[in-house]
C-alpha cells in the first residue's frame, strides 16, 4: 500500500498546509462502538510514524511539515483516496494529534474497498495499541483477520498483541500460523522462539518479560 503516485512534488513557495479529514460515518458498527473513547485520547508523538510515512509516499528526504503539505494538496485533488487518508493519519500520529489521526482513519474507512479494509483496520489496531487500548486493538485485528485470513501481517499483529497481554500460548499459535503462510518470515521466527522460552521457563518470567519489551 503506497500513496506515492498521488503525492506530487511542490515548488518551494507553496504555503505550508496540514491535511484535514472528515471523520465520516462508517457502517462498521462494531468498530464505531469501540471508539467512544475518542474524546479521551492522549496526544502523543509517534516518531516512528514519520519513517513509515516517508516509505509510503516515496519521499525519503522530506521534513514532516513538507510531507504534511504534500498530503494536504493531494487530498484536495483526491478527496476520496483511502491511501491518502491513511497517510494523513500517519502524519497526525507523527505530529502528536491523536484526534485528527483518528478522523483520518475514519475517512479512509469510508472509502477503502471491502477487500482492502483489513489494511486500514491493522493500522487502526496499531493506533489503539499505542493508546493502551489493548483489548480494542485485539478485537479490531480479529476483524481484519476475518476479512483477509491469508494475509500474514494480520496473524503477526495478533500474535504481538496476545504477547503484550501475556497470553503466550495464543501468541505462539499466531506466530506459528504466520509461519505457515511464510516459513521464512524472520520476525515471526524470532518472536516464536521467545514465546517458546516463556512457556518453557515460567520460573524466569520477569527476565523473559524484559526481553519481550525490547523486541515488541
Amino acid at each position: 500500500m503506497t500513496a506515492e503516485n498521488e503525492v506530487e512534488s511542490l515548488v518551494d513557495d507553496i504555503p505550508t498546509l496540514q491535511p484535514t479529514c472528515d471523520k465520516g460515518n462508517s457502517e462498521i458498527n462494531r468498530v464505531n462502538e469501540m471508539v467512544q473513547f475518542s474524546q479521551s485520547l492522549q496526544d502523543k508523538t509517534e516518531f516512528d510514524m514519520a519513517e513509515w510515512l516517508m516509505m509510503m509516499t516515496g519521499t525519503q528526504n522530506d521534513t514532516l511539515q513538507g510531507l504534511g503539505t504534500k498530503i494536504a494538496f493531494a487530498l484536495q485533488k483526491h478527496s476520496t483516496s483511502w491511501t491518502l487518508a491513511i497517510a494523513a493519519s500517519f502524519y497526525w500520529r507523527a505530529a502528536g494529534d491523536s484526534r485528527k489521526a483518528l478522523d483520518c482513519m475514519w475517512q479512509s474507512l469510508e472509502n477503502t474497498p471491502k477487500d482492502m479494509q483489513d489494511i486500514l483496520l491493522v493500522n487502526l489496531a496499531s493506533f489503539l495499541n499505542s493508546q493502551n487500548y489493548f483489548y480494542e486493538a485485539l478485537e479490531v485485528t480479529q476483524i481484519a483477520l476475518s476479512i483477509s485470513p491469508d494475509f500474514i501481517i494480520n496473524h503477526y499483529v495478533l500474535a504481538n498483541l496476545y504477547a503484550s497481554l501475556g497470553d503466550f500460548e495464543t501468541a505462539a499459535s499466531f506466530y506459528k500460523s504466520s509461519l505457515e503462510l511464510d516459513p521464512n518470515f524472520e520476525p515471526a521466527i524470532t518472536k516464536l522462539r521467545v514465546m517458546l522460552c516463556f512457556l518453557l521457563y515460567e520460573d524466569k518470567r520477569s527476565e523473559m518479560e524484559e526481553i519481550l519489551r525490547n523486541i515488541l
